[in-house]
């Protein structure tokens, strides 16, 4: 995983999740640390209105269509 940190880069993190600081600084980690079968997307939640909770999920998938 530490290869694809390489290749992403903290404005195009901040432009899909809309984060900074230590936003940002949690997403990068949370990148590092996937297993394998895992991703994060962006949250649906009321985090968009900066209501509650987190800007993304880390979820398990066992495949992809």
């Amino acid at each position: 995983m530490a290869n694809l940190l390489k290749t992403i880069s903290d404005p195009v993190i901040r432009d899909l999740f809309g984060v900074s600081g230590k936003e940002l600084q949690e997403i990068r980690s949370e990148i590092a640390g996937l297993q394998l079968g895992e991703l994060i997307i962006k949250s649906q939640d009321l985090s968009g209105l900066g209501l509650m909770g987190k800007k993304y999920k880390k979820i398990k998938v066992s495949h992809l269509i």
